[in-house]
């Protein structure tokens, strides 16, 4: 059997016996296919629903479908005021001097004179 390829590739409906029916269906490039049937797929809410190539803009139904609804996002809050406030302008001499120290505590040298 020759395979035809195309840019799109929404959906594709087989109407073969099932054991041939399923390995056309494995072998056509779709995102979406089905075994004699016209378009049982898109009663089956846990199935992803979409296409690929062109056709391959977004998803609905099952867990695939669930993702395109939402995106990552990060939240950080300060849950405490710091020791020594680093991050500022308003830092003072003093805290320059404190912040040294520790680093040189850590780091085994001591500030310079």
């Amino acid at each position: 059997m020759r395979s035809a390829r195309s840019r799109t590739g929404a959906a594709a409906a087989v109407f073969f016996s099932k054991r041939h029916g399923m390995a056309i269906a494995e072998r056509i490039r779709s995102g979406m296919s089905s075994v004699n049937g016209v378009i049982s797929f898109a009663g089956i809410p846990g199935l992803p629903f979409g296409g690929v190539g062109e056709s391959g803009f977004g998803r609905i139904h099952g867990p695939d479908g669930l993702k395109e609804f939402t995106f990552a996002k990060a939240i950080a809050r300060q849950r405490f005021r710091p020791l020594l406030a680093l991050t500022t302008f308003d830092r003072t001499k003093k805290t320059d001097r404190l912040f040294t120290w520790v680093i040189g505590l850590l780091h085994g040298r001591g500030p310079r004179r």
